[in-house]
């Protein structure tokens, strides 16, 4: 009897594991995801773990991201991040290489939620938060050291790169420990590695 009940709580234990790991995020925790990919990139000597996740029925109604396009630019972005933060000379100390990145693809109306999203508005410099529509947000699950979430809502191929790119670099800001490094804050950070990615996007990446 014994080895039986330890049995079933063996097999209970692997099925929360698994639940909580295909949708960590406590955030969405009632909305039902669609996991199209679970994958690793390589960017220099470093790896990125994530999974990208749709909305159900987002992922059958089209929009232009796609996992190619995601893992395309999860790579280019942190590639540019290095050179950023080379040309910049900003220090950094790496003291998170296992943090996983979980990608949503959600609805507008569900990431403009704000009774779902608090923490965010002050360092976007945003305080009325029902006159700001939100198109991406990167969450660090503070709770968490293993995971951080990007979410994102459709907004055409051009911007969808853009704000994938900003809050890559939250990730990295995130990675990276520079809250001790980089005084002006994470927001700053992403904004101005924005607007060096988007420049890089209208000169050409090979230039």
């Amino acid at each position: 009897m014994r080895k039986l009940l330890n049995a079933i709580l063996f097999v209970t234990i692997l099925f929360v594991s698994a639940d909580s790991a295909a949708n960590p995020n406590s955030n969405v925790s009632d909305i039902t995801f669609e996991e199209i990919s679970g994958n690793t990139e390589r960017v220099g000597n470093r790896t990125v773990r994530y999974s990208v996740f749709y909305q159900s029925p987002l992922y059958n109604s089209g929009g232009s991201y796609n996992n190619e396009f995601v893992s395309t630019v999860l790579e280019r972005s942190s590639v540019e991040i290095f050179r950023f933060i080379d040309e910049n000379s900003i220090r950094y100390v790496e003291c998170s290489p296992d943090l996983k990145l979980n990608i949503y693809h959600i609805s507008s109306s569900y990431l403009n939620d704000h009774s779902r999203f608090r923490d965010w508005g002050p360092s976007n410099n945003v305080q009325d938060k029902n006159t700001f529509t939100l198109w991406a947000l990167y969450d660090p699950m503070k709770q968490d050291r293993f995971n951080a979430s990007i979410f994102l809502t459709d907004h055409g191929m051009w911007a969808n790169e853009i704000l994938i790119a900003h809050e890559v670099a939250h990730y990295w800001f995130t990675r990276f420990c520079m809250t001790l490094t980089y005084s002006s804050g994470t927001e700053d950070f992403a904004k101005k590695f924005e607007r060096y990615y988007e420049a890089k996007m209208n000169r050409g990446f090979n230039e």
